[in-house]
């Protein structure tokens, strides 16, 4: 049997309460809930290090577990130095297909979009189209934070 580490202070990069000293991070923002059932957008603008990505993180699991809605969360972190803004669309583009995975929302949707099916439009439409596509074909609302 795996024994468990004890936890730790962290202080870089989004914390896992498993392996972190933390406080509760969804009652922080206690008006989140109620901007999603409204369909809201919402911006979550604070310092680094602040536990922006943290909550994201928590936010994504609770919706998910509760069964009613997806969500995912992706970073675009990759694309912040790039000059192309093709490849930076592209990067984004996959960095949407990991998340999808990573929360179990790819198992649920046969996504066979077709990335060729429109060759002469650059890649942040391409972007739109999916996200479009992914909301249309998935049989329950979905979420999507960057």
């Amino acid at each position: 049997m795996k024994t468990q580490s004890p936890k730790i202070f962290n202080t870089t990069g989004p914390c896992v309460p498993e392996k972190h000293y933390m406080l509760p991070v969804l009652p922080r923002l206690p008006g989140v809930d109620e901007m999603l059932a409204n369909e809201n957008y919402f911006i979550l603008h604070a310092p680094r290090q602040s536990g922006k990505t943290t909550f994201l993180q928590a936010l994504v699991k609770k919706i998910n577990s509760e069964g009613h809605s997806y969500a995912f969360y992706c970073s675009i972190d990759a694309t912040q130095n790039m000059k192309d803004n093709d490849i930076a669309m592209t990067t984004i583009l996959e960095q949407i297909n990991i998340a999808l995975k990573m929360t179990g929302i790819h198992d649920f949707i046969q996504l066979s979009y077709p990335d060729d099916s429109f060759p002469n439009v650059g890649a942040s439409v391409k972007i739109r189209n999916f996200l479009n596509y992914l909301s249309l074909n998935l049989d329950k609302k979905s979420y999507s934070f960057f």
